[in-house]
């Protein structure tokens, strides 16, 4: 559908400044860091819980049966928040800012992963789920449209390459990191530790948001630049 019913003008090439693309063609990674950083904290935390669902659930079941069926019946409802999220995320984004959106949806998807380690009825982790899943599924259009504005438009497909490569490494990582933890510390810690993930990296986009990154790097070309001569 994408290859016959889209039309697009040829790119031309041009130089781009400080704020875009180098004259060799490389990425500006100072501005794709933020958003590929959330797209790969977001897919790492939905992914890593995935593995140890139905174990986790007959540790707080009294009588485990249909194990399978409601782990599906969460993942599921989980995935159909998500879309809605992505719907409400962009337009709050709109309204409240593609960073703000950003750092809110981590922290609320946080706090809402960290008490599910401990919880003691499904009912709780399938509310805990929907309120972190609907809050991951804001980050993922947003965070797309940050890495987009952060190049030209000549150089958005490999600006998306990264983007992908990150999230393909977390759809690799997370089940498998989910997996080690549940074996190693037992099935609570594959909840806890994407919570602290997801809290951390809002706190990283927060410091990100407020440093004049680009200042400090051409400082320190000047200062590297100055002991090399």
């Amino acid at each position: 559908m994408v290859l016959f019913g889209v039309r697009e003008d040829e790119p031309f090439g041009s130089d781009a400044g400080e704020d875009g693309v180098s004259g060799d063609g490389t990425l500006p990674g100072w501005r794709l860091f933020p958003g590929v950083l959330a797209l790969f904290v977001v897919h790492l935390s939905i992914t890593a819980v995935h593995p140890v669902l139905p174990g986790f659930l007959e540790t707080i079941m009294e009588e485990p049966v249909r194990v399978a069926s409601l782990a599906g019946q969460i993942l599921g409802a989980g995935a159909l928040a998500a879309a809605l999220g992505s719907l409400v995320g962009g337009h709050v984004a709109v309204r409240a800012g593609v960073w703000a959106t950003v750092v809110g949806a981590l922290s609320v998807a946080g706090l809402a992963s960290l008490p599910q380690a401990a919880v003691s009825s499904v009912a709780e982790l399938f509310v805990l789920r929907l309120v972190a899943d609907f809050a991951l599924g804001m980050v993922i259009p947003v965070a797309n449209l940050a890495v987009r504005a952060a190049v030209p438009p000549e150089r958005q497909g490999a600006a998306f390459g990264v983007a992908a490569s990150a999230t393909s490494t977390a759809f690799g990582l997370g089940p498998l990191g989910g997996g080690l933890l549940a074996a190693s510390f037992g099935f609570g810690v594959p909840f806890l530790v994407p919570g602290v993930l997801l809290l951390a990296a809002s706190v990283a986009l927060v410091v990100f948001s407020a440093v004049d990154l680009p200042r400090y790097l051409r400082l320190l070309r000047l200062v590297l630049a100055n002991l090399i001569s």
